[in-house]
């Protein structure tokens, strides 16, 4: 299966994450790299490092999200499905399965909605 408008094997493209939820709050997806948290900042100013993306293809069907923060810190964007929220990993292996995404519909030009492949853990 070929994606289109993702980045080919190979390619990293820079790009700003928005959420589209008519929220009133913030919009872009803003990594802290000191921290590991993720927030919705209000803009994507050059001056908001965290809002900054690089996006690379891992699988035929996956891509990476790697915060650009000026910081040094753990930067791949990672879904933590048994507690539905995102975090910044030090890395795409496991125990991080949620680093890796599936964009699963072009809505138009340069927007996806995607999901989070990692798996969930059980509990003990």
């Amino acid at each position: 299966m070929t994606i289109q408008g993702i980045p080919p094997f190979g390619e990293t493209w820079m790009v700003t994450i928005e959420c589209l939820a008519e929220s009133g709050g913030g919009r872009f997806l803003d990594g802290h790299t000191n921290s590991g948290i993720v927030r919705l900042s209000r803009t994507a100013d050059p001056a908001v490092s965290g809002a900054r993306w690089a996006v690379t293809r891992i699988s035929e069907r996956t891509i990476g999200l790697l915060c650009l923060g000026e910081v040094i810190g753990p930067r791949h964007l990672d879904g933590v499905t048994n507690e539905h929220r995102v975090r910044l990993a030090p890395t795409t292996g496991l125990p991080f399965s949620g680093a890796r995404w599936e964009p699963l519909v072009r809505l138009y030009a340069g927007q996806f909605l995607g999901s989070c492949a990692g798996r969930r853990v059980a509990r003990h």
